[in-house]
C-alpha cells in the first residue's frame, strides 16, 4: 500500500469517527425524546389520559416503544458498524497490509446496507404516526366543544 492510501485511509477512518459520534448523540436523543418526552406529555393532560381507553393508550405505549426500539437497535448497529471501520481503517494506516477479519468484513458489508435504515425508519414512521394519530384524535375531542361549533346564525 502506498503512503497516500495510508493518508486516505486514515482520513476515512476520521469520517467513520465522526460518523460513530453522530450515532451515539442519536442514541441520547432517541431516550431523552421517547423515554422522557412523550410520556410526560402524555401525563401532563390528565383529561386526555382518561379519555383514552386502556386499549389505545397500550397501542399508542406499544407503538411508541417499537419505533423508539427499531431507531435505538438500528442506531446500535451503525454506530457498532462505524466504530469497527474506523478501528480497522486506524489499523490499517499503521500496517498496510493489513486484512480485514471475517468479524469486519461482515460489519463493513452491513454498514453499506441503506436498506436496514429504511426499512426501520418506515416501521418508525408509521408506528409513531399511528400513535399520534390516536393521541391528536383523543385530544380533540377533549377540547372545548365551543371551538368546534359554529356562532349561531353563522
Amino acid at each position: 500500500m502506498s503512503k497516500s492510501q495510508a493518508e486516505e485511509d486514515r482520513s476515512e477512518a476520521s469520517g467513520h469517527y465522526a460518523n460513530y459520534q453522530e450515532y451515539n448523540k442519536l442514541l441520547r436523543t432517541w431516550f431523552v425524546a421517547f423515554g422522557v418526552g412523550v410520556p410526560a406529555l402524555l401525563y401532563s393532560r390528565p383529561d386526555l389520559i382518561e379519555r383514552l381507553g386502556s386499549l389505545q393508550q397500550t397501542i399508542i405505549v406499544v407503538a411508541l416503544l417499537l419505533g423508539s426500539l427499531v431507531q435505538v437497535l438500528v442506531a446500535y448497529l451503525n454506530k457498532y458498524c462505524s466504530y469497527y471501520d474506523w478501528d480497522f481503517l486506524v489499523r490499517r494506516s499503521r500496517a498496510p497490509t493489513l486484512r480485514r477479519t471475517r468479524l469486519e468484513e461482515r460489519q463493513h458489508w452491513l454498514s453499506n446496507q441503506i436498506w436496514i435504515d429504511k426499512w426501520a425508519d418506515r416501521i418508525t414512521g408509521v408506528a409513531f404516526l399511528y400513535s399520534l394519530f390516536i393521541v391528536v384524535w383523543v385530544a380533540l375531542r377533549v377540547a372545548e366543544p365551543t371551538a368546534f361549533t359554529p356562532p349561531p346564525g353563522g
